[in-house]
């Protein structure tokens, strides 16, 4: 028995920001205007309006739900999509940082050049210049810090070194430095596959 919890459902939710798309393919079976996808343990939602700032983007979407979807798929129309989400009023929000590998995937040289590099430092260990390109190898993306990431309310009370699984994103450990005062700070330490509309954005509700 994996055990049970309560959900909190409000006007108002918080979602994945790549969870919708105004411009949407047909394998795309997220939110997009006039869509219809199902919120996971909750209700159908439908997109009826979207609402954008002054510089064209997206902030908000208006959308109905359907009462009688709560606890099962409709049978009048096949809905392929399903999401997850955070109720705005019963949420909290902590920081994330997402680790990558430090160095470029095209950056690691091949067994022969390795093998090739180790022999040369044998024989000359004076010589220990870092190459100039180096810093060019380096992965910008290593280290992504989100702040304000929205999660559910239960996650304010998690403990140093707890471990948790965020849907769709990975599992992460609650860092042993977190402010005492202050927004926990949740480490990824095991990333899942990524689908190519994924790597497009990144946005993080759990």
């Amino acid at each position: 028995d994996m055990g049970s919890r309560k959900l909190s459902f409000s006007r108002e939710i918080w979602i994945e920001q790549d969870d919708f798309r105004a411009n949407a393919p047909d394998s795309f079976y997220r939110l997009k205007p006039d869509g219809e996808v199902k919120l996971r343990y909750c209700y159908m939602i439908k997109v009826k309006e979207v609402i954008k700032n002054s510089s064209g983007e997206v902030v908000e979407l208006r959308c109905t739900h359907d009462p009688s979807s709560r606890d099962t798929m409709p049978t009048d129309r096949k809905i392929k999509g399903v999401i997850h989400w955070v109720s705005a009023k019963h949420s909290c929000s902590h920081t994330v940082r997402l680790y990558d590998p430090l160095l470029k995937v095209e950056a690691t040289p091949p067994v022969e050049e390795v093998a090739v590099a180790e022999a040369e430092a044998e024989s000359d260990e004076e010589e220990a210049d870092v190459p100039d390109d180096f810093l060019k190898q380096v992965n910008p993306q290593s280290l992504v810090e989100l702040k304000s990431v929205q999660m559910e309310q239960s996650l304010g009370s998690a403990k140093v070194m707890e471990r948790f699984q965020f849907e769709r994103n990975g599992f992460f450990v609650v860092d042993k430095y977190s402010p005492e005062a202050g927004p926990l700070i949740f480490n990824r330490i095991i990333g899942l596959k990524e689908s190519g509309l994924k790597k497009e954005g990144r946005g993080m509700a759990s």
